[in-house]
This record gives C-alpha cells, sequence and structure tokens, in this order.
C-alpha cells in the first residue's frame, strides 16, 4: 500500500496544501486523510483493478489450497533388499490438489532422489548393511514440496551378500604361492564376507589342481611327491582357488541356501632347500664279537640325501650303557661272519679309542655301547642317529688292540669279505 500511498496521497496533498492555499483542509487534515485513503482503496479494487489487488487475490487463493495440498505414494508400504542397487525405483510419489508448478524438492536421507516423472529412487550403491545396522531392519524417509510433506516407513531384508575378499595367508592382493619343499606348513586360506556368521568351503580347480589338497577345511598343501624339489615333476603350477559360502539363518531368521563364491588365480612354486641326510631308522642294534670280528654289518643302515650329494660318516663318543659277565650260550661259539658289499659297514681300524682298548683288554661278558652317528653331506648338513654296540667279549686273548668305528666307503660291489 505504501507504492500506491506515494502516487496517489502525495500528489493531492501537496496540491491541495501548496496551491489551493485553503488552511481549513489543512485545519481539517484527518478528515483529508480518511477520504484519500477511502479513494485509494476504492481506485484500487474498483477502477484500476491493479497488479497489487490481483496479487492479493492470488495469496488468498494459495492459502486456502495449502491446506488441501497432498503428496501420495505407490505402493505406501515399501521393502528394500541389503542388496539393492543404484538406481532402483522405490515408489510412484503423486502431488495432489498442488498449485501450478509445485513440485516435490525436498529428500531426507539424501541417499534417495525423485526424478523427472516423480518417482522415489536410490541414489547410491551398497545402501543397507544388515550386519553393521545400517538402514536396518527399518528406517523413514521424508519427503516434501512447499505445500506439503509425507513420511515413508521403509523396511529392509538382510540378504545372503558375495563374499567380498579371498585371502591367502591374510593377503588379499598376491598371486604367488611358495612352499618350501618337503615343507608340511600350509597355506591358510580365508574370506571376508559381510554375512559375517557364514561359513565358507574352499576348493581347487584349474590344471595342475591334482597337485594339491584342501586339508582342515581351509588349509593348502601339496600333494605327495609334489613337495620334494629333487623328484617333483614340475615346479611351477597353475591352481585356481575359489570359496564358496555355505547355508546359512540370516538375521531376520530366514534361511539362505548360499552358492555364492570368490575365486583367484594363483601361480604356485615348489622351492629347493638344502636338506640334512636322513638315516632310514632313528636307531639301530648289533651283536659283534669284540675280540675277534674286525668289521660288522648293521641291516638297514644306510642314510640318503635328497641334494644328491657325497655323504662322510662318522661317530660321536662311544658310551657303556652296561655290562654283565653272563655270557649267553649263542654267543659262546659266535661264527665269522660273511659280508654283503651291498651293504654299508661300520669297521674298527686304526683308531685307538679308550673305550674299545678298555674292552679289548678287560674280563669276558656282554658290554652295552651307545654312540651317535653322524651323516654329513657337501653341504655341511648333518643327519643322525644312534647305534646301539653290543659286544661279546669272549674268553681268549685279543688280536687287534685299537678299533675305530666306520669305513666311509664301501666295499666293492663284487667283493665278498669274510673277516674273522
Amino acid at each position: 500500500f505504501l507504492f500506491f500511498f506515494q502516487f496517489y496521497f502525495f500528489p493531492f496533498l501537496h496540491f491541495n496544501i501548496f496551491f489551493s492555499h485553503n488552511m481549513l483542509l489543512v485545519m481539517c487534515l484527518p478528515w483529508v486523510l480518511d477520504y484519500i485513503f477511502l479513494r485509494v482503496k476504492i481506485m484500487m479494487m474498483v477502477s484500476h483493478l491493479g497488479l497489487p489487488f490481483l496479487f492479493l487475490l492470488a495469496s488468498v487463493c494459495s492459502i486456502q489450497a495449502l491446506g488441501q495440498c497432498s503428496i501420495e505414494a505407490t505402493p505406501s508400504v515399501v521393502e528394500l533388499r541389503e542388496d539393492v542397487p543404484s538406481g532402483t525405483v522405490l515408489a510412484q510419489l503423486q502431488l495432489l490438489n498442488a498449485p501450478m508448478g509445485e513440485a516435490i524438492t525436498y529428500v531426507e536421507p539424501q541417499v534417495f532422489k525423485v526424478d523427472a516423472i516423480n518417482q522415489l529412487v536410490v541414489d547410491v550403491d551398497n545402501l543397507v548393511n544388515a550386519e553393521k545396522n545400517i538402514f536396518y531392519p527399518t528406517f523413514n524417509i521424508t519427503i516434501a514440496s512447499s505445500c506439503a510433506e509425507a513420511i515413508i516407513t521403509v523396511t529392509t531384508i538382510d540378504v545372503n551378500e558375495d563374499p567380498t575378499k579371498l585371502l591367502i595367508d591374510g593377503d588379499s592382493q598376491t598371486t604367488v604361492i611358495q612352499f618350501k619343499e618337503n615343507n608340511v606348513q600350509p597355506v591358510i586360506l580365508s574370506t571376508i564376507d559381510e554375512d559375517t556368521n557364514q561359513l565358507h568351503a574352499y576348493t581347487i580347480t584349474g590344471n595342475d589342481a591334482n597337485s594339491f589338497e584342501i586339508v582342515n577345511t581351509n588349509n593348502l598343501l601339496p600333494r605327495t611327491g609334489v613337495a620334494n624339489f629333487e623328484t617333483a615333476p614340475q615346479y611351477g603350477y597353475n591352481i585356481t582357488l575359489t570359496s564358496t559360502d555355505q547355508p546359512f539363518t540370516t538375521l531376520d531368521g530366514t534361511s539362505v541356501v548360499g552358492g555364492k563364491t570368490i575365486s583367484r588365480d594363483v601361480r604356485v612354486f615348489i622351492v629347493n632347500v638344502v636338506e640334512a641326510p636322513k638315516f632310514g631308522a632313528e636307531s639301530y642294534t648289533v651283536f659283534t664279537n669284540g675280540r675277534e670280528l674286525t668289521l660288522f654289518q648293521v641291516p638297514g643302515l644306510i642314510a640318503t640325501d635328497d641334494d644328491s650329494t657325497t655323504l662322510f660318516y662318522s661317530v660321536g663318543t662311544i658310551t657303556v650303557i652296561a655290562y654283565t659277565s653272563d655270557i649267553p650260550s649263542s654267543f659262546s661259539t659266535m661264527a665269522p661272519q660273511t659280508l654283503n658289499p651291498s651293504v654299508p659297514l661300520v669297521e674298527f681300524v686304526n683308531v685307538d679309542d679308550p673305550t674299545l682298548m678298555f674292552i679289548h683288554n678287560t674280563s669276558p661278558g656282554v658290554y652295552n655301547l651307545s654312540c651317535e652317528l653322524l651323516a654329513t653331506d657337501g653341504n655341511g648338513q648333518k643327519g643322525h642317529c644312534i647305534l646301539f654296540l653290543n659286544v661279546v667279549v669272549l674268553p681268549g686273548t685279543s688280536t687287534t688292540t685299537t678299533k675305530t668305528l666306520f669305513m666311509t666307503t664301501p666295499p666293492p660291489a663284487t667283493t665278498t669279505t669274510t673277516t674273522t
């Protein structure tokens, strides 16, 4: 009204006061103002029907319409799966009794949006996480225009989700596995899955799958024969490891079959290591005539080395474990021994061992001895076993005063030696 007061009232007042010189009018100014205001109002509403009047009329109509505007969602009850992707339409929205040009302009949470045709749409991926209580099990979406507001309640559903990572000894990136030969240390497989209460099964496929196995649910190991570098058919293998999730019950009590998988192609290598020689047994026992027999054989006594190096034999300190003066009758006529040239020999020759010297020059009887038998390869690796010697000292005079253990080179394969 100030706008029209300026253009209608002031000119009239200016004319009456300064040009008519009518002092009476000035004295009667309050009545004059009432008259002018009435004239302005009539001119605006009746004579001119100008823009202010139309604006006032439109405002009144808008206020009346504001009380009737509403937002309707179809469907009115919305369910949302945990694995819902971005772009999924949840509901069709409609503005009812809205002024022309009115639109839905507000959506909260802002992970949703209203598109050009008034569809309520999911605007991000991985929206719901039941295990972390993110938008689970229910939440509200508020939508509004300038004349109406609506709240939509959404129920979310826990589902079986894909495993996200396959870990090899805790590593989610590696594509290379190394096994040290003859090493029983397994590679541990594990899986990261949003469904934290779900178990997983592991399988091996690919060109060389038969060379490996899964033991104890998630331990990857090479099969027998593969783990030995010297005898393995090859040193590099290509396999595919797969983790498959198993049946489980979701957080909302639904039974899920499972079967979702994640896989990784890996290259497996068998790594050579320097290995120690190995005897065929942890200990060996032999009986020998302490006065007459200078060479004796131990059945099965042999050391092997996967590194195929020459072995050197030696013996530790000989220890007397026990002695008895009673000689079994079976030993009283102990005959000379015929040696098999293909069997490793142990020989008493040219070393002055105090323990043996004691035996050779003491009373007859049976002496129980022990010593550590060593096999050393060209790399300095040692294998060992225990040799138990039951030395029978028969009555008579010793013909050999010094003896030592071991010959490092077997006799020729074509030679048969008889020793007394």
